[in-house]
């Protein structure tokens, strides 16, 4: 077989692989102008977020328009900070997928090239079911515990959380 052959085998492979993956790869380029761009994005863009591969190639900003308003801000704070620092990007939050709001986490590390520019390769993934799980446990550890016979106040730094029925009677 000729190493042609066994590239494009290579090629058809990987293709298949990417298709069939619960997550979307990409890869994002921040310019030294400031320009910014997405170079490559898997076609399971359509499936996970809801826009063709085409659109998010053409204008990167619509990924941008898809996050929930509330979370836009920790969405841009976190990548500008990851690009400063020149560290791995890591963020959790909300998403409009199709009228559906979803929870969404991308991750990339990040590479400096010697013009200057920085190369996002990174994976996003659908978490909405792994937050609704950790929802419905947090319920039943509510429920629980507002049943016990002792007052129980939940608090993080000084802000009151949550307080059972026996801690009101208190």
């Amino acid at each position: 077989m000729s190493l042609r052959l066994r590239s494009f085998l290579f090629f058809l492979c990987m293709q298949d692989f990417f298709k069939h993956l619960p997550a979307v790869l990409y890869e994002y380029v921040v310019r030294p102008d400031g320009s910014r761009g997405v170079n490559f994005i898997s076609d399971t863009c359509e499936t996970i977020l809801g826009l063709a591969p085409q659109t998010v190639l053409h204008n990167s900003q619509t990924l941008d328009s898809i996050v929930h308003k509330e979370d836009v801000q920790s969405f841009l704070e976190t990548a500008s900070q990851s690009e400063r620092g020149g560290k791995e990007w890591n963020w959790q939050g909300r998403i409009w997928v199709r009228g559906k709001l979803k929870w969404m986490e991308f991750s990339s590390n990040q590479e400096l090239k010697t013009d200057g520019s920085i190369i996002r390769r990174g994976v996003i993934q659908d978490i909405t079911a792994r937050k609704d799980r950790a929802d419905e446990s947090e319920i039943k550890y509510l429920e629980s515990i507002e049943h016990l016979p002792i007052g129980i106040i939940i608090h993080k730094k000084g802000k009151l959380l949550y307080v059972n029925a026996q801690a009101h009677a208190i």
